[in-house]
């Protein structure tokens, strides 16, 4: 039990007081040298010109929840360290990617325990040093960092020559994460081995790699991220950054990585709910609170639980449990919805193409999506645009009921997904949609050629469902959603199973075993017939059943949408939407008799809490707040604007 109070002491400290300077996980691991590490506010943008006293609201020190950060970081600990390390030797990892897994779990086990056995074996063995692809580079800045006492110094040597020769940490390639993770690194490896990377000198490396940093982060300051709220991806770009905010020794990469933190967590707060990134998300989609690996951190930084039911493997938490790095009070505000004084509200915002992964020039406003984040639940729409790993809709509550609509076809633009189905994500291949505020209109334009002729909205499961007349209410806890049909039928039913589905199963049935895929309950909506229309309106509620039905008495519809694809709509909350198919899977939309156009914007952000444009990023719970004006060549943090709200993105 010693190592456990060292470590909880740690964690607590670090919150409490240090920022930069990481303080030893464990008295066992040689600490870092504090007293020549500046803080947080000795880097330019802070002291230099007063910045830790005009934002001291974006200091991480503000971070509200040492005590509750300090235990689940431990659960995370105990958790991780369970894991068997020897299995990412065998089978198909004999020659697979295990620097992705084993890392992470030997530092789990060697943050209990530094003297750890296991751990020691396999980073020392005659595999680890080899791995530098993007998922084990990450891995090698914190494990020289905190637990460089694990390595021999044969192995500290194989690395340093493997990394030497390296080519990718400078001449990064992949997606968006891929690259992200091995330029982060590259700021990194030349100061902790004393060498240079991609054959070329120390001296030429730290310089090409401090570059490519600047211009990646200001990017996202300008235009956004390519690689837009990846449930799946966005904590490994995180841990790239988590790793120079704690460990390099140039005060401006570390400012640099301090900004590019706050503005990746600020994009996560927006839609955090309950364990839940919500949509829309590219590449990804969480399905249960708690399931996908960003919010496998965010339960670290915002849980108000001590466990969780079947803990995930936290592999990828590590990173972020040994940071000095915390969010903001003003993000943590924001991710738990805490006392904001402004709820329900909506943010409109924009995504921009993929400009790092292809390496294209940034253009801002490829998608638009609105989220609106009410008392009980969150809300995501995105506006236009569908690929085969690009989720459009959803809505989750508080309690972790999540519901997700749209049409089953998954696919790609090349069409390469044609005989899988997307019921969780609904990928939106043929769909026009918007949502203003609490409504959300979802048609599906359909080629008549299309075998499947309806679109869905899943039922949760505990969600209990009524017919009203020609509705469905469905009850999600203390959040109501009715489901209104535009020309359609609903009907309760279940997924269907693809070809492929039903041969697993019947392979299984003949086994003897049971059936391994089983049909989910979800509303059908069903075109009438002549038409290729099928759509619908969905109206939320934080009401229990009965108030909400009395307000729906003030909604009307009039809708031509099989002739003339257009519809106009009252809805509950009594602004009148006009709604029209238009080119592009681009709706004409109108609210209040006032053109929309949001593929227009020209904001990355815009809202009363968070708001981006022209290199500055502006956050505010609505107390107190900070800005970030990534503008010139470094960051400067400054005071928010509070209550601002852009005229451009009035309806």
């Amino acid at each position: 039990m010693r190592h456990k109070s060292n470590l909880i002491r740690s964690i607590s400290a670090i919150s409490a007081c240090c920022l930069l300077a990481l303080s030893p996980v464990l008295a066992r691991v040689k600490p870092l040298d504090v007293s020549a590490r500046p803080s947080a506010v000795d880097v330019p943008g802070g002291v230099a010109t007063g910045g830790h006293l005009l934002a001291p609201a974006a200091l991480p020190t503000s971070y509200p929840d040492a005590e509750g950060f300090a235990s689940r970081a431990q659960f995370i600990f105990e958790t991780v360290a369970r894991n068997d390390l020897g299995q990412w030797r065998r089978g198909y990892f004999s020659g697979g990617d295990p620097g992705k897994y084993l890392p992470g779990a030997a530092m789990g086990k060697l943050a209990l325990n530094p003297e750890d056995a296991e751990s020691r074996q396999f980073l020392n063995d005659d595999r680890s040093y080899r791995e530098h692809y993007h998922f084990a580079a990450i891995q090698w800045p914190r494990l020289l960092g905190l637990f460089r006492d694990a390595l021999t110094e044969d192995t500290v040597n194989k690395l340093r020559a493997e990394a030497r020769k390296y080519g990718a940490y400078l001449n990064p390639g992949g997606t968006e994460n891929h690259k992200t993770m091995w330029l982060t690194t590259a700021n990194l490896l030349p100061h902790q081995l004393d060498t240079g990377l991609s054959n070329k000198s120390k001296e030429e490396s730290i310089a090409t790699a401090k570059s490519q940093l600047r211009r990646y982060v200001k990017g996202l300051f300008s235009v956004g991220m390519g690689e837009w709220d990846s449930s799946t991806y966005l904590m490994f770009d995180i841990n790239g950054f988590l790793n120079l905010y704690d460990f390099s020794p140039d005060h401006e990469v570390r400012l640099i990585a301090r900004a590019a933190l706050d503005w990746y967590v600020t994009t996560y707060v927006l839609k955090h709910r309950s364990g839940v990134f919500t949509a829309p998300n590219q590449r990804g989609f969480a399905s249960a609170p708690y399931d996908s690996i960003t919010d496998q951190t965010g339960f670290l930084w915002f849980s108000d639980h001590s466990s969780i039911e079947n803990p995930p493997r936290f592999l990828y938490a590590l990173h972020a449990a040994t940071s000095s790095y915390r969010p903001n009070a003003v993000l943590f505000n924001l991710a738990t919805q805490n006392e904001l004084p402004l709820v329900p509200f909506e943010q409109l915002n924009t995504k921009p193409n993929y400009w790092y992964g292809q390496n294209i020039t940034p253009a801002i406003n490829q998608y638009a999506e609105r989220v609106y984040v009410s008392q009980h639940y969150t809300m995501g729409m995105l506006l236009n645009g569908f690929g085969g790993q690009i989720t459009r809709f959803q809505i989750v509550t508080d309690d972790g009921h999540i519901l997700t609509a749209g049409h089953p076809r998954r696919s790609d633009h090349t069409t390469k997904k044609l005989d899988e189905f997307g019921y969780e994500d609904g990928l939106g291949r043929y769909e026009q949609s918007t949502a203003v505020e609490s409504t959300a209109i979802i048609v599906n334009d359909l080629p008549p050629d299309e075998p499947i002729r309806y679109s869905f909205i899943t039922i949760p499961a505990g969600a209990t469902t009524a017919t009203i007349e020609n509705d469905i209410l469905m009850s999600l806890g203390k959040v109501s959603v009715i489901v209104r049909p535009i020309e359609s039928t609903l009907e309760i039913g279940t997924t269907d199973l693809t070809p492929k589905q039903l041969a697993e199963n019947a392979r299984e049935l003949d086994r003897g075993k049971p059936a391994k895929h089983t049909p989910r309950p979800i509303i059908r909506v069903m075109a009438v017939e002549g038409s290729n229309r099928p759509g619908f309106i969905l109206e939320v509620a934080d009401d229990k059943p009965e108030a909400f039905l009395h307000r729906l008495d003030s909604t009307e519809l009039a809708s031509n949408m099989a002739q003339a694809g257009s519809l106009r709509y009252r809805a509950a909350t009594g602004r009148v939407i006009d709604f029209e198919l238009g080119p592009d899977n681009k709706p004409i939309l109108r609210v209040d008799d006032s053109p929309v156009d949001p593929f227009a914007w020209d904001w990355v952000y815009a809202g009363p809490y968070i708001n981006q444009r022209d290199g500055i990023l502006n956050v505010t719970d609505g107390r107190t707040g900070f800005s970030i004006d990534f503008s010139g060549d470094l960051p400067v943090y400054g005071p928010a604007r509070i209550g601002l709200l852009p005229e451009t993105t009035q309806p």
